[in-house]
């Protein structure tokens, strides 16, 4: 078993004491949900109270209320009611099912004739070679990828303390509390809707001196005050908002893939495998020193790549890779955990997974990419227990990262041998990048309210691939690929980045949930060797249009 990394962490700034569903830390005027009741941080109690409940069709989404999901929902709602029964509608989670054989030979026609890995020697980098110090600040701008536009006047901005906000992507899965002794009334009037202006992105490196080796995946605390990223050999590094320091928060016992928060705010979920090979999932939780705690270890058959949040109700989606022909998925669901395997058949090993929008097959779904050592694309109809095939195109190319569209009719999908962009709504687009040849994109994700996605890949010609999707407020709209956006970051292989070109370098985005500015988080590979690894790469993005923005 791995050892625990031990690294002392600056303090977080929590003004107040925790006292509310799933032990939130409260901090003076932030709000989260328990159930459909929105609860506010009142700093001379340092307790959440009610303030308000989502009525007429609303849902609670971390301290607000929105009309959120999916358009066209048409899934009943399995979640426990408030006097603790179960509503009765169909079981969205198969029973164990033995994977179908897989087929005896299949030849390996994908574009790509390997998986997206790291380079040579990632595997054995010494991941637990913490350097010495406290945590390092936020740090010196990097270029912003657009036309003519100079640096020389531009500094990184001061992050402003979190500000509640309609910019959410989660939601509270605990159980609901009774409205009766909640009143609705001189609540205060709700924070306007964030505008959709979108503008240049700029960019700043975030320096960390503590953490060696390559960084895989991203994601935020609900609350957006801190982020946890999976790095090489299973380390995870803290990233505060409030004190802009990288800190280790420590390792799950093995490899991680991939990271998701849970809705409720009570800690995260991550996908790997362990030091035996074993395929796992770990709840983990973050204290208030930022030092990680293992909670729960889950069994997993074949070794897990991805894991994806439901868009409502506090559901995971899980893929694992079994073989080149072989893919299993699960559902994880905070009420009865993990669901058993369902195997299943493609052309090529899993890669991704996304929750489709229930109208594409009347409920609920899962749709899977396929890009290792061959390419596909599946769809696992969770009521009817059935995996269905996607038309994926044998000119498509290696299938990687997928997203759908918060609330929205469609979902995108990396085609990273290929460097296109496949957008599927049932039927399948081709898109083609804003940023020309031999990119790679890998990594993508949509901004909570499904206004704009940001995607993410290689360096080339010294450029960091980075394209926008600027999809808009119409959830309804269609894709074009008039709504992408370059916003790339050049001259890659200079301060403050030194990065390597040719290098698949990007891994992942997560924008920060909690805010009413468009800002996030992009992280990827180190620029060293196994011989001379150095240190994983953190970079802090925001709108420059956005008024929101510090």
């Amino acid at each position: 078993m791995r050892s625990y990394l031990t690294v002392i962490a600056l303090p977080l700034l929590w003004a107040c004491p925790a006292s509310g569903p799933a032990d939130q830390p409260c901090l003076a005027g932030s709000r989260i949900c328990n159930g459909t009741v929105v609860m506010l941080c009142e700093p001379t109690s340092g307790n959440f109270e009610p303030e308000r409940v989502c009525d007429n069709g609303l849902v609670c989404l971390t301290g607000a209320c929105l009309p959120r999901g999916f358009l066209d929902a048409a899934a009943p709602d399995t979640r426990t009611r408030p006097d603790g029964t179960v509503d009765e509608g169909p079981d969205p989670q198969p029973e164990q099912q033995s994977p179908d054989p897989a087929p005896e030979s299949q030849p390996d026609s994908g574009a790509d004739p390997g998986h997206d890995l790291p380079p040579d020697g990632a595997s054995d980098a010494p991941g637990e070679d913490l350097g010495s110090g406290d945590g390092a600040a936020w740090g010196e701008l990097g270029s912003d990828g657009g036309p003519d536009l100079s640096t020389d006047d531009v500094t990184s901005p001061e992050l402003a303390p979190d500000v509640p906000t309609n910019d959410v992507t989660s939601q509270d899965a605990g159980p609901d509390l009774p409205t009766d002794d909640v009143t609705t009334e001189d609540v205060g009037p709700d924070l306007p809707p964030d505008i959709y202006n979108p503008g240049l992105l700029l960019y700043a490196n975030v320096p960390q001196f503590l953490i060696t080796g390559n960084f895989f995946a991203v994601a935020w605390h609900p609350s957006g005050q801190y982020a946890l990223i999976a790095g090489h050999a299973g380390v995870l590094a803290h990233v505060d908002y409030a004190t802009k320091t990288v800190t280790s928060a420590g390792s799950v016992p093995g490899d991680a893939t991939d990271i998701a928060a849970l809705d409720d705010g009570s800690g995260f979920l991550v996908t790997g495998s362990d030091d035996d090979g074993a395929g796992r999932v770990w709840r983990v939780s973050v204290d208030g020193a930022g030092s990680l705690q293992v909670d729960q270890t889950l069994n997993v058959t074949g070794d897990p790549q991805s894991i994806s949040p439901h868009p409502q109700d506090g559901r995971h989606a899980v893929v694992a890779y079994g073989s080149d022909f072989i893919s299993y998925a699960y559902v994880w669901d905070p009420l009865t955990g993990l669901t058993a395997p369902k195997g299943f058949n493609a052309a090529g090993g899993v890669n991704d997974v996304m929750w489709g929008a229930p109208a594409l097959y009347g409920g609920d779904n899962l749709i899977t990419t396929h890009g290792i050592n061959n390419d596909d694309s599946r769809t696992w109809i969770l009521s009817s227990d059935q995996v269905v095939a996607n038309n994926w195109s044998a000119s498509f190319g290696n299938a990687g990262c997928a997203g759908w569209r918060p609330g929205g009719n469609y979902g995108l999908v990396c085609g990273y041998s290929s460097n296109k962009l496949y957008v599927f709504n049932g039927s399948w687009t081709l898109g083609t990048l804003p940023v020309g040849t031999a990119f790679h994109p890998v990594g993508a994700d949509w901004k909570g309210d499904g206004t704009r996605a940001i995607v993410v890949g290689a360096v080339q010609a010294n450029t960091a691939l980075v394209f926008e999707v600027r999809a808009g407020p119409d959830l309804s709209s269609s894709y074009d690929d008039g709504i992408l956006v370059n916003q790339s970051i050049p001259q890659f292989d200079e301060a403050p980045w030194f990065g390597n070109s040719g290098s698949q370098y990007l891994e992942a985005a997560a924008w920060r949930p909690s805010t009413n500015c468009d800002e996030g988080l992009i992280v990827g590979w180190d620029n060293g060797t196994s011989f001379n690894p150095t240190f994983g790469l953190i970079i802090h993005f925001w709108d420059q249009d956005d008024p929101d923005c510090p």
